[in-house]
């Protein structure tokens, strides 16, 4: 992207780092590898934090946003950006600030219909996979990827509860 859009940034590739013309930097990091890697991140100073793909940290996403991220972007009043795609587990921060259980954070969400730089692809994607598949946009893993939404793969849980089959209607 760099070279392509000649953007004229420096990159590092020891500190995995890219120097912008206007000496912003860039940093890339491994945070969700273990917790060495989150503690690296605790003391610096950041003014705009993004983690992508939030809903697939295998971390504490809320131990690391509030007790490592937070205190680093204090000093410029920065901001947490938490990207991602609703996935079958609805619990942790992402799921949390998703759905407006958390205050403070602004939510913003779309359809892959309502990107205007994808629209086209999108759409082709769809119509493809809607002549192998009509009922395709019924199919969890396309209401998450394509639609957003917090739709539980039943044929994805090792425990496939239903309360209609696995409920009581009475104590014995």
């Amino acid at each position: 992207i760099n070279k392509r859009f000649d953007l004229g940034m420096q990159p590092n590739m020891v500190k995995l780092s890219f120097t912008l013309p206007n000496d912003s930097v860039i940093y890339l990091t491994g945070a969700d590898t273990n917790f060495d890697e989150l503690e690296k991140l605790l003391g610096q100073k950041y003014s705009r934090i993004v983690i992508d793909e939030a809903q697939s940290w295998r971390q504490d996403l809320k131990e690391l946003v509030y007790s490592k991220l937070k205190p680093a972007v204090a000093d410029y009043r920065g901001q947490i950006i938490l990207l991602g795609t609703p996935s079958n587990v609805r619990s942790g921060l992402f799921y949390e600030v998703t759905q407006g259980l958390v205050p403070g954070w602004s939510v913003h969400r779309w359809t892959a219909y309502e990107n205007p730089y994808m629209r086209e692809q999108w759409t082709a994607e769809i119509e493809e996979l809607s002549t192998v598949n009509p009922q395709v946009v019924n199919e969890p893993w396309f209401r998450q990827n394509y639609l957003g939404e917090w739709t539980i793969d039943e044929q994805a849980l090792v425990y496939q509860y239903k309360p209609e089959l696995c409920d009581l209607k009475e104590t014995p």
